[in-house]
């Protein structure tokens, strides 16, 4: 199970591309952190934006 994802498996996870993960970050709509030099954005952090997206209903 990954618990962090770098901006291209983020976009690929959305299903949505990498400016758009760019964008939604700079919106402060998705959280970054850093580690080993690399931007991640966490598994539980992608999980809420679809959550709040899809009004909050699990598949």
């Amino acid at each position: 199970m990954k618990i962090s994802y770098n901006m291209d498996e983020a976009a690929r996870a959305l299903g949505c591309s990498k400016r758009k993960v760019y964008d939604l970050v700079s919106r402060g709509e998705l959280t970054t952190f850093k580690f080993a030099g690399r931007t991640l954005i966490r598994a539980d952090v992608l999980q809420r934006a679809i959550d709040r997206a899809s009004g909050g209903k699990a598949a």
